[in-house]
């Protein structure tokens, strides 16, 4: 994943998969066009820790 401005992105050649490092909102950005999909899940915070790994990253996370 590619850190970006606002969070981590995932590249792909159609699809995009995108967090926001501060609100914890998942996206997804399909040929240029941004759909906002949800936030983590309680579950996805808890099993892969995002809030720990956007502090080390310089975010401030708010999720």
């Amino acid at each position: 994943m590619d850190l970006s401005s606002t969070g981590l992105v995932r590249r792909g050649y159609v699809l995009d998969f995108l967090v926001n490092g501060t609100t914890g909102m998942i996206s997804l950005e399909m040929f240029g066009i941004r759909f906002e999909a949800r936030k983590l899940s309680e579950r996805a915070i808890v099993v892969h820790k995002p809030r720990e790994a956007f502090i080390r990253r310089g975010f401030k996370p708010q999720f």
